[in-house]
Parts: structure tokens; sequence; C-alpha cells
């Protein structure tokens, strides 16, 4: 096993923020999670047996990670009186609350002014006459918003967009009582802009719009900028029905308009630069001021302050602010670090948003600009079990530099704790553009290390905040460098000793579900096992149905936006599904049309109203693998969309997909909650072979993930273990039963793998082998040249055996002595069902 992976191998606030989760992406609230009282539980449910016991360490429950915080966001009314909350109950349901600014702190301060029972609440503005705040709710995950206010004082709801039907309502700037939005409904593919009046509840439409999909107005609602895109994702911006302003498609990605404050224009501009600038232009003498720079990464949020920009940040590796002006905020960043954002201002507070790697969720501040004082309104508590995360460099086989994360399983802390290789997940974020991944509370990788893995998190080519070359280095490499870009992380892994090329796996969402289908099906050998959710199967399809332009929040509720469009991805993929050379060009990086190289088990996961990436992607990969007897599960969930929302679906899906590494990886696994399971919309396809199938194989000896008995190994009497098996397919004509140890030092094998039994065409009927006696049927040749049962003999530590079962629709016409390479080859297409029995063995 060390050819394939090895040759490839060598061969008000407004702040401009990547999403750390990546969108195109389910970046769900689950990003900044609340802490909860915690019950450590310690359990082993079977799985690798690691350095430094990382399967001993504290188990931390899913509740406990991905449980919805109480408190979502905050924001401060503009007199300084009121603060609004967004709170979420368990399932994931969310209401507005609203409480005097000085008795926040008090029992039963909290006003509800909300009573929905289905999530979501997307975006929350107050009006500037703080009598009301004006929302958005989302409709089972489908990104059909309406658009809501709620009076302060009297409570009393009203959704102004009930008698518009199949519409995406959207809240572009607020001024006084009057909201300018955006509806849908005449147009699906754009905006009209209308006037939303809070006094009378009056909506009027001001600007009919077949063309435009984004716009800036001044401070009297008046639209000044409207914003076109082309096809080959280039913009142009329009003042006065002419070209104001124009980024290519290779600036697009990153160059946008900030803010109108009366003459002058702020914006972050890429154009003949790597790196965004930031910078204002006087729109009378048109001037232009270069006002901020880092030549390394791109500015990510900037902060306001009477109009003007107070100060900005940068990440390459880490977070870091600037100030713009004499204001100094050291004490600042030295109180609460530098991983925070001001997500709402009035003129005498600031609403703070901070975060830790390790701790769960988000903390909430007060921030008085007067006294400068720092007032918690919510602070996650720090969970002293999560895992360490370490970011780092590496160079690709091209000579880039990127920047990765590296979560080590709980109880390993540096890299000299690892004195065994451990199961690595590569876990590439979702975009791709628009979206990196940076050093903050991933519950994903803490989930995984607590499951006994390491968690590898790259910011490939494509990801943004790095600059736009290494994103341009993308356009067109989907499926190829960025994907090689994953490997090259994982060499790194191998070389530090972290893991093995036998013992990984990858997950991901949207794009990351991309990559996923990407690696299994375009390099087979490189990845054991895969879990994608809602990743495009085909870059035709998937682009035949994603709309002109969408836009997700940065985080969970912010005012701010990612605006994707289809050129974009047209740009970014490297041809258009609407052209014959474009849809060549695509179907050759779509993983659909490689599914007979999928070898690897594969885990779908799918919301069914999902707008941007469809049911489809994921419904024709299945049923192609299906057809092939690939094995592949797919879980679709009727009531969710690109982002999940209510807890019972995410549950279930992190329980399955927890599962289904467990099964190939050998972490741990937590079972599915029974409640949560009947709470959730799950539909279950399956395809053969099943996971463990129906058969099954068991030993009166040891139980599964037990330790196998002494005199069954080279300690011992090196005899074999008595064997039941049990539920054999109809239809079944020949068994294969193999005993290997994948655990092997990788000084003694390069692929850490040794074959100690490999038996074919035993005989249907067979239902128990006895101890110490050979199956009737074929003997395959060991690595150790073996042609009998050859037990667990550990040269290093404690290793996992697995004894696997296969049941086949035919005999195998292949000759005693047969490798088990061989004896896998000629199984391919025959495969009824199989089962496997995990045992471990360790001396001393």
């Amino acid at each position: 096993m060390i050819d394939k992976s090895i040759q490839m191998r060598n061969n008000e606030t407004l702040q401009f923020r990547l999403n750390h989760s990546g969108e195109f992406f389910l970046h769900h609230w689950i990003k900044r999670l609340a802490v909860f009282t915690i019950t450590i539980t310690m359990i082993c449910l079977g799985g690798v047996a690691l350095s430094a016991d990382p399967l001993n360490a504290p188990y931390i429950p899913r509740t406990v990670l991905f449980t919805p915080p109480p408190v979502m966001a905050i924001k401060i009314s503009p007199d300084s009186q009121y603060l609004a909350y967004v709170k979420a109950e368990p399932s994931g349901v969310m209401n507005l609350y609203v409480c005097s600014r000085n008795q926040c702190n008090q029992s039963n301060a909290l006003r509800q002014l909300t009573h929905f029972t289905t999530p979501e609440i997307y975006r929350f503005f107050w009006t500037d006459d703080s009598k009301n705040i004006v929302f958005l709710q989302d409709t089972n995950g489908s990104k059909s918003y309406q658009l809501y206010s709620v009076n302060m004082e009297s409570g009393t709801l009203k959704n102004h967009t009930a008698d518009f039907k199949n519409i995406t309502a959207k809240i572009f700037k607020v001024s006084g009582h009057r909201v300018a939005v955006g509806i849908n409904d005449r147009n699906p593919k754009y905006h009209d802009v209308f006037i939303l009046d809070t006094s009378n509840d009056s909506l009027t439409k001001i600007f009919e719009n077949d063309r435009f999909f984004r716009f800036t107005f001044d401070d009297n609602l008046n639209i000044v900028f409207k914003e076109e895109v082309h096809d080959d994702g280039s913009i142009d911006i329009y003042k006065d029905n002419a070209v104001y302003m124009h980024f290519s498609s290779e600036d697009a990605f990153h160059s946008r308009l900030l803010r109108l404050y009366n003459s002058t224009l702020y914006y972050v501009d890429s154009r003949n630069s790597n790196t965004t600038w930031l910078k204002s232009i006087d729109l009378t003498t048109g001037k232009e001021t270069k006002l901020a720079h880092n030549p390394k990464s791109d500015i990510n949020e900037i902060v306001f302050l009477d109009n003007h920009p107070l100060m900005y940040s940068t990440n390459w590796l880490t977070k870091e602010w600037r100030s713009l002006g004499s204001e100094n905020f050291d004490l600042l960043q030295k109180t609460i670090g530098t991983n925070f954002e001001v997500t709402n201002q009035s003129k005498l507070f600031w609403i703070i948003r901070a975060y830790h790697p390790q701790k769960i969720g988000a903390s909430f501040y007060l921030y008085d600009l007067e006294t400068k004082q720092l007032t918690p309104l919510f602070i996650a508590k720090t969970e002293a079990q999560l895992a360490k995360v370490t970011p780092f460099e590496f160079k690709t086989r091209d000579g880039l530099i990127l920047t990765a994360y590296i979560t080590l399983p709980n109880g390993m802390n540096s890299f000299d704790s690892i004195k065994k290789p451990v199961p690595l997940i590569v876990f590439p974020h979702g975009g791709p553009f628009q979206a990196r991944d940076s050093l903050i509370y991933n519950p994903y990788a803490q989930w995984l290390a607590s499951r006994g893995y390491a968690v590898l998190n790259v910011n490939f080519r494509l990801s943004s905040g790095l600059g736009k070359n290494l994103v341009n280095a993308g356009n067109g490499e989907w499926g190829r460098k960025a994907l090689f870009d994953l490997i090259d992380g994982v060499t790194w892994c191998i070389d530090k000793g972290i893991t093995t090329t036998t013992k990984v796996g990858i997950m991901g969402g949207s794009y990351g579900g991309y990559a996923t289908l990407a690696g299994l099906s375009f390099t087979p050998e490189e990845f054991a096992v895969g879990v994608s959710i809602v990743g495009p199967s085909s870059l035709i399809t998937v682009m035949q149905k994603v709309p002109t332009y969408w836009d997700f929040p940065n985080y969970p509720l912010s005012d701010s936006e990612l605006l994707f469009t289809k050129g974009a991805f047209i740009k970014s993929m490297g041809g258009s599904p609407d052209t014959p050379e474009g849809q060549q060009f695509l179907a050759s990086r779509s993983p659909l049309n490689f599914a007979n190289q999928i070898e690897r088990p594969l885990l779908l996961i799918q919301g069914d109203n999902d707008p941007i990436v469809t049911k489809e992607e994921s419904q024709q990969i299945f049923d192609q693998l299906k057809q092939s007897k690939k094995k592949v599960r797919l879980l679709s969930f009727s009531d969710e969309g690109h982002q999940f929302r209510r807890y019972a679906n995410i549950d279930v899906y992190l329980a399955y997909a927890e599962k289904w590494l467990h099964d190939v990886l050998g972490g741990r696994f937590e079972p599915v909650d029974p409640t949560l399971m009947k709470e959730s919309s799950v539909t279950i396809q399956e395809s053969y072979p099943p996971t463990g199938g129906t058969m099954k194989l068991s030993s009166s000896a040891f139980k599964n993930a037990d330790h196998i008995p002494r005199q069954y190994t080279c300690d011992g009497a090196n005899i074999n273990p008595p064997l039941d098996i049990a539920d054999i397919p109809a239809g079944t004509k020949s068994l294969v039963l193999i005993l290997e140890d994948p655990d092997v030092p990788r000084y003694i094998r390069e692929d850490q793998m040794w074959d100690h039994w490999i038996v074919f065409n035993i005989p249907p009927n067979t239902t128990r082998i006895d101890e110490g006696t050979e199956p009737l049927g074929q003997h395959g040749l060991g690595t150790g040249n073996n042609l009998k049962y050859y037990g667990p003999c550990p040269p290093d530590a404690e290793h996992r055996y697995f004894f696997k079962l296969y049941a086949l629709d035919s005999l195998l016409t292949i000759t005693e002595k047969s490798t088990k390479k061989q004896v896998e080859a000629a199984m391919k297409g025959h495969i009824l069902a199989h089962t496997e029995l995990m045992g471990i063995y360790g001396r001393g």
C-alpha cells in the first residue's frame, strides 16, 4: 500500500470579514457555542489504541459541543437604553428578548418579544428611533426569508411579506424609522427595492430591479451605487447610470464597497495589489486616499466610529488588530485577546463578541467608549478538556506557502506526546472563497479530537483572506491542485509522526463536501473513508441550479454578509455550464463522473431544501454507487437546507458520522440518542454492502473492541479463536475471512498493515469456525508468507486486530497463495454484505 499514495505525494459597526467556517457551507450557529454544565462521561466504545491514551481522555458528549447557546447575539439600541438578545432553546428555535441596559443582569429582566416555534432568526436590526426591531426569519432552511418587525414596547409582531409567495427578503439599510429592503417576488433572480416605514407599516417600492445584485444607500435611503455581476465574475459599479468603478473577476472576490458617509466612500480594494487596501474616495473631487494595508494578509474587519474607520484586523496565522488613529486599544486586547469582533454599537457603547479556541462558544461584552470599561454580558466558560489547536505553515508540492491548523486528540498537548500515529481527519472548509480556517473555537475539530482523531484544517488555494494570488491560484483547480494541497498537508502530518497513510479520513461541508467526494474519486488511495455534507457531486448540475447570487452572514446573526455570485463560481471552477467547452471541463472535475473509482466507504448528508447544493447532488452519486454495490449511505433531512439549524438533526447526522468513521478508523463513537432520532426528520438510504450488514461475526472468546486472550496470539498457543457467523444473506455463494493489523510501526511496514489470516471460497453454509480449526476453503498468503492463521504479535504496543468477513455472490477464480490485494481485487462487484470483529492485544 505504498505505491499510488506515495507517488502522489512526491509528484454601527461595519465588518468586512471572512467566514471562518466557510460559506457555500453550513456555518450554523455552532461555530460559537456557549457552555453548559458538563458531566464528563468516561466512555470507551471501542477504537484505536493510541499513545497518551486519547481514548481514555475525557469524553465530551455532543450535547456539550453542539447544543445551541442560550445567547446567540446581543445588540444595543441606538439610544443606548436597551439591549436586544437573540436566545435559543436547546432545539435550535430562536426568539427575540429585550431588557433595559442597566437591568439585564437581574433575574427576570429579559422580556420575550417573539414566540416562534421553528428556527431561525437570520438577521436583526434596531430602527434608529429605538422603537422597533426588524428581522428576517427562515422557513425550513430554504432561505425563504420573511421580513418581520416587532415593537419594543407593545410587543406587536408583524410579517410584512406575508402576502408575498416564494420570496427571499433582504434588509439593506436602516435610517430613522425607515428601512430599505429587497423583495424578489417579481423576478426571483433580483430584488426590487422597497422602503418599509415602521411608523405606519407601509411598504413602498422605490426601484424595480432586473439587473443589479447589490446596492449602496445614503443616509436618506437613496440608492447611490448599484452593482452588476457579469458571467465571468467581474463587477461593474454604477453611479448615476454610468460605470463608476470596475472590479475584474480576479479582484471581485476581494474588493467591495463598505460605507458611504456624506461625499466619502470607504471600500476595500485588491486592484494592483495581492492583498486588500482600505481606501476612501471623495465623490466630489475624485481624490483617493489609501488608509491601511498588510502585505501578507487581507484586511479582515473594519470598525467605524462616527462614520470614520477607527481600527482594522488582519489574519495570517492569528488575528491582529491595528488602530488607524491615536486611539489605543491595547487594554481591550489585554483583557479579551485579539479574537473579537465589534458586532454592534451606539454612540456611547460597543457590543463585543469574543471567542477562544479552547472555550465553547462566544462571550459578549458591553464596552463603554468613554470610561473604557468592559462589562460582561454573557461569558463562555473554559472547558479544560478541549484539545489543543496548533497553527503552522507548510509548503505545497508546487511551492506555495499555506497556513493550517492541527488539533491533536484529547490528552495530547504537543507533538512530542505522540508516541504512536493516530487516525487523522482532514476537514476542508466550505466556500471555498470568502472562507478560511482560523485559530478559533471549532466544534467539529473538538468533537473529532474527543473521539481520538487528529484534525487537519488547511487554508488551501481558493481560501480567502490571504491574498488574491492564493484564491486565483485555485481557479480551475477544483479536484486537482486544491485537492493536492490537502494531501500535502497530510504528508506534513505523516512526516511529523502524527498519522500514517492508512489512517486518513476526509470530511467537510459544501465545498468541503465536494473535496471529500473529489478525494475519494480522484485520489482513491489517499483517504480511507469520507463524509460529505451538502457536497456537489457534479459541477454541471450544481451550477445549472444555483441562483444568480446569494448571501450568508459572516457569522450567525452578523450585520455583514458574504455574497456569492454564479459568475464568481464559474471563474473559480474554471468553466461555464452554458457552453460545450465549459461543460466538458466541469465534467472532468465532477466526482459523479468518476464514481466508479470510489472504493472507500462514503457517508452523504443532505438538506432536502438546500437551494444552493440541491438534494440531486447527493442523490445522484448515491444512486450510482448503490448500483455498483459500493459502501455508501445517504442521510437526508426534510426540514433543513444548506445550513442545518435543528439540533435533533445535527446530533443525528453527527452520531452517524461518528459510527461511520469508527468502523474504518477505529475512533470512539457516541450512539445516537433515541429521543433525538424520533425528533429528527432524517430519511436513511442504504446500499450494498451496508455497514456491518445484517450478517454478524462474533466470538465466544472476546467481545468486539475487547482484548484478545493470550492463547490466540504468538505469545500463547497461536491458534485461531472460535468464530460464529450469523445472518448470511440469501444468494451467497462463498465467504471470505481476513485478519489484519493496521497498526504496524512504519519502520517495519510502510503501509503499516500486516495480514495475519486470509481464507477465501469458504462454503456459504459455514456458521462456525471452531477454536484452532482452519475453515474449509482456499488460503491466501499472509504478510509473513503464512498460509494459515498467525495470531496477534505486536512488536511495540497495543494493536487493533480486525477479523473481516465478506459474503460474495460467486466463487473467486484465483489461486491458492493469492495475496490480500489480489483477493480484494477479485471481490470487487461481488460483495453482498460484510461485517467485522475487532479485538485488541498488547504486550506488557
